[in-house]
């Protein structure tokens, strides 16, 4: 019995198989992973180069586009409509972690470690540093 092969491979060749779902998987880690630097750059130098803290000016820039494109991508089944959604995500999730990194939006722990605590009670000291930062992203995300 002959059975053709049906898997991606074959039936549409090795180039489109990497345009299809690697090229895609590479770009949005690379975009995902060139944001955080940027936010984390601008989380250390804003203050330094406005003379104040740049948190509401962030939210400014990046909110109002992050939620339109947001919500536009939500009516339409398209390639550019899943581009501007994954654009919009990371409008949000840039303001956000720029707001956690200069200290806006923390848990109920907001002082440093000491240095002698260590296991169950350092993971619920950090647990209480993130823990409403991740709140905050899973209910704009």
């Amino acid at each position: 019995m002959n059975c053709p092969n049906r898997s991606a491979f074959n039936r549409f060749g090795e180039r489109a198989v990497i345009e299809t779902f690697a090229l895609p998987v590479l770009i949005t880690v690379l975009v995902w992973w060139l944001s955080t630097g940027v936010v984390l750059l601008a989380a250390r130098q804003c203050p330094a180069v406005m003379g104040r803290p740049g948190w509401p000016w962030a939210a400014m820039v990046t909110v109002p586009p992050g939620f339109a494109l947001a919500w536009w991508s939500a009516g339409h089944d398209s390639v550019p409509a899943a581009i501007a959604g994954f654009a919009g995500a990371i409008l949000i999730w840039g303001w956000i972690e720029y707001a956690f990194l200069t200290g806006k939006v923390t848990g109920t722990h907001a002082r440093p470690c000491p240095p002698d605590v260590r296991g169950w009670a350092r993971f619920k000291l950090a647990a209480g540093t993130v823990i409403h930062h991740e709140l905050v992203l899973a209910g704009a995300l």
